[in-house]
């Protein structure tokens, strides 16, 4: 028994490891310029995802744990502008229940969601060339789940505002983590795109 308890800790504590690093850098840190999909797909957390799922885990093991007025960054595995939810639940469970598209070429479609913004106004402020409206749901892949990183949170500082002059005072997107049930994230830390 003490060796079956011992080897769970030590699962616990890889999966734990696996889900808050990040090896291939920020993806904001040149709008998204430099992303590796290579680097991503063999990212600790891919990898983990990939191994959980092989071995007889299924969406009920997971859940999405949500935050309201933030924003957290990712490589989109769905793209949000025009893939509307009525809900930031709604939102939450097309993350959860996400299935990668491993038949396709490309090394994003394989990636598991982990992670999701939800639009939660007629119209959601953002530092790009988008216009964001209303249920737009974006489906991401983030390394570290656990310790996501975070584009906007809360109430918007005034030197924020003033280099983005049409920002709101509040965060009007929703966003979250999936992880398997019982796991929670950090605060994370603030992605490169904050200082944009």
């Amino acid at each position: 028994m003490e060796l079956q308890q011992e080897l769970q800790r030590r699962g616990s504590e890889d999966m734990v490891k696996r889900l808050s690093s990040r090896v291939c850098g920020s993806p904001a840190v040149d709008g998204y310029a430099h992303v590796s999909p290579e680097c991503i797909e063999q990212s600790p957390t891919n990898m983990w995802w990939q191994e959980w799922r092989r071995s007889g885990a299924s969406k009920q093991h997971a859940e999405a744990v949500l935050e309201e007025h933030a924003d957290y960054d990712g490589i989109a595995v769905v793209w949000g502008i025009g893939h509307f939810k009525q809900t930031v639940e709604e939102c939450a469970e097309a993350c959860r229940t996400y299935e990668p598209r491993l038949n396709l070429g490309d090394p994003i479609s394989r990636l598991p969601c982990t992670a999701f913004t939800w639009c939660s106004q007629k119209k959601c402020f953002e530092p790009d060339a988008h216009t964001h409206s209303f249920g737009d749901c974006w489906l991401k892949f983030t390394e570290g789940p656990l310790n996501p990183e975070v584009n906007m949170r809360g109430l918007l500082p005034n030197d924020y505002r003033i280099r983005h002059p049409s920002a709101p005072k509040m965060v009007p997107w929703h966003s979250g983590v999936v992880l398997p049930i019982g796991l929670r994230p950090s605060n994370g830390t603030f992605s490169p795109r904050f200082y944009w």
